[in-house]
């Protein structure tokens, strides 16, 4: 999955000043219990439009 990628990285670019931000099409409650199983460093924001 991609987010396990970037998980794996995202020290690499905060030390280099980016950050990361996931957009999903699921709900905001869906997202909030998704990152803190995967113990994700890096929001995700909640698009169920897909409008972004």
């Amino acid at each position: 999955m991609e987010l396990d990628a970037l998980k794996k990285t995202t020290a690499e670019f905060k030390a280099l000043g980016a950050n990361f931000i996931a957009i999903s099409p699921q709900l905001q409650s869906f997202n909030r219990e998704f990152r803190e199983e995967k113990k994700l460093t890096f929001e995700i924001l909640s698009d169920p439009g897909n409008k972004v």
